[in-house]
């Protein structure tokens, strides 16, 4: 049996020196959130200064963004994916998948594993 390697995303990111270390480090994407209730948020415009130049995915984490939101800012930001979360997340990925981004579909975990 062939093993398959490991899809590293490395995210929160809010800082350059962070981002350069995890590519460096061989992170396959970067997550950039833009959820307003995570201490880790960037605003579109500081993620697009972020994504800028990045030799890897750049991925927007969203929460409870509506389908026509996460496409106008994941291409404001220059993000090749999503991972939305919350009320519209199935309407996102569905959005964004149709525009060609890369989709990660979040997988809810309890202390009993996956639910």
């Amino acid at each position: 049996m062939k093993r398959q390697a490991t899809w590293v995303k490395v995210c929160g990111l809010t800082r350059l020196d962070d981002l350069a270390s995890a590519v460096d480090a061989g992170a396959d994407a970067i997550g950039l959130v833009l959820a307003a209730s995570s201490p880790r948020r960037v605003d579109p415009a500081r993620a697009a200064d972020l994504a800028d130049g990045v030799p890897v995915l750049c991925v927007v984490v969203t929460v409870d963004a509506e389908p026509e939101w996460l496409l106008e800012t994941a291409a404001t930001v220059g993000a090749g994916g999503v991972q939305p979360h919350g009320d519209h997340a199935a309407a996102s990925a569905s959005a964004a998948a149709a525009a060609g981004l890369f989709v990660v579909r979040p997988v809810p975990v309890s202390a009993s594993g996956p639910s």
